[in-house]
């Protein structure tokens, strides 16, 4: 995942950061760079993790929450 989210950043304005423990996830598919918010929205549908958005320019991905 960090791979592929290294060159998606490079087709968003703004700041994408992730933590660490996301860095090994795999992620296939084909993905349109038009909508790359969409893109990291379909990621949080697909993999353990959440997209916190702060602006929408600004997206950290986190570990999604174990619910109980």
């Amino acid at each position: 995942l960090g791979d592929f989210l290294r060159e998606l950043d490079r087709y968003r304005p703004g700041i994408l950061r992730w933590q660490p423990e996301l860095e090994d996830l795999r992620v296939t598919g084909s993905f349109r760079l038009d909508d790359p918010n969409q893109v990291l929205n379909l990621l949080a549908v697909s993999l353990p993790l959440q997209v916190q958005w702060r602006t929408r320019y600004w997206a950290t991905l986190v570990p999604r929450e174990k619910t109980t």
